[in-house]
């Protein structure tokens, strides 16, 4: 069946239709990936990001209420926390204070709804993860933490540096499948002059063509 496409339409123009297909799947599962990692859920209450600026950073919980996080930016440098050394956050009648500005010191702080204080250590819950540990850790506390987390997330950009980094792996992982011969060449251009490659160098070729798409497609999952 390929070769009747080679013959109609040239190898070249099946190459580059069947790339950008992987490339439209290999989107698609970015996209899955990055939905499920800007959301979180708190004692059955689903919160999701919607949106930052330099001041703000803005989350929902699943009925619609806005979770709004106010950044101080007198102390927006470098810090414990990857949002600023302080901020605040309001959700319903709660009023959240994060205070890490002087962390090296004196540790981070929490200033709860209620107003007790909450001494943070540097391990944070990751999203997604109840622990059993994590029953005994205030509501506050763990929004806290998962805003952090999927911030983190967010600033870092990881979905588009990992689409950036498989698109060549594509290309070149379909290059061994549909051109093995000339991936062959190219492998030993400096040490082999008109050899040609054997049926298990080609099969090899082919082998290892698939797993480069499947680790371009399947990175995504690795990370998360």
């Amino acid at each position: 069946m390929l070769e009747q496409l080679y013959d109609k339409y040239g190898k070249r123009k099946i190459y580059l239709a069947i790339a950008f297909l992987i490339i439209v799947l290999n989107i698609l599962i970015l996209t899955i990936t990055y939905q499920s990692k800007i959301k979180f859920t708190i004692d059955g209450q689903g919160f999701k990001y919607i949106s930052h600026s330099d001041e703000n950073i803005i989350f929902q919980d699943k009925e619609g209420n806005e979770v709004l996080v106010t950044i101080d930016l007198s102390h927006s440098g470098y810090t414990f926390s990857s949002i600023a050394g302080k901020y605040e956050i309001k959700y319903k009648d709660k009023t959240i204070k994060y205070d890490s500005s002087d962390w090296n010191n004196k540790g981070c702080f929490i200033t709860l709804s209620d107003g007790r204080k909450y001494k943070q250590n540097f391990i944070r819950i990751n999203v997604g993860e109840v622990s059993q540990a994590d029953k005994f850790i205030p509501f506050d506390v763990q929004l806290v933490n998962n805003i952090e987390e999927v911030y983190d997330f967010i600033d870092g950009n990881f979905m588009i540096v990992i689409f950036i980094f498989s698109i060549p792996l594509i290309f070149f992982g379909l290059a061994g499948i549909m051109y093995p011969e000339r991936i062959w060449d190219f492998q030993h251009i400096l040490d082999v002059s008109g050899g040609e490659p054997t049926n298990f160098a080609i099969m090899l070729n082919v082998i290892g063509g698939i797993l480069v798409i499947g680790f371009a497609l399947l990175n995504p999952f690795i990370y998360n």
